[in-house]
């Protein structure tokens, strides 16, 4: 359990990266991404999953979409593409 401080600390992390996202989508910086996910929100996860869970994985392990189904579909033509 993350206590409110680190809570706090988190929510503002994920909102400066949101915020850099949002800025790129504006400059059109990032048209269409990966199927597994935008790699700097990937790479924020797998940090976040090794300092608050002492978790170790990849970027390139970590999935990100908008349901679980988006994910399970997108898995079989990731796996071992690093994309």
């Amino acid at each position: 359990m993350l206590s409110a401080c680190q809570q706090e600390n988190l929510i503002l992390i994920l909102l400066m990266k949101l915020s850099r996202l949002y800025t790129k989508l504006q400059k059109r910086d990032i048209l269409n991404t990966a199927s597994a996910g935008v790699p700097e929100l990937r790479e924020a996860i797998a940090k976040k999953m090794q300092r608050d869970n002492n978790l170790t994985y990849e970027p390139t392990e970590v999935y990100v979409g908008n349901g679980a189904k988006q994910v399970l579909y997108n898995i079989p033509g990731n796996t071992g593409s690093g994309r």
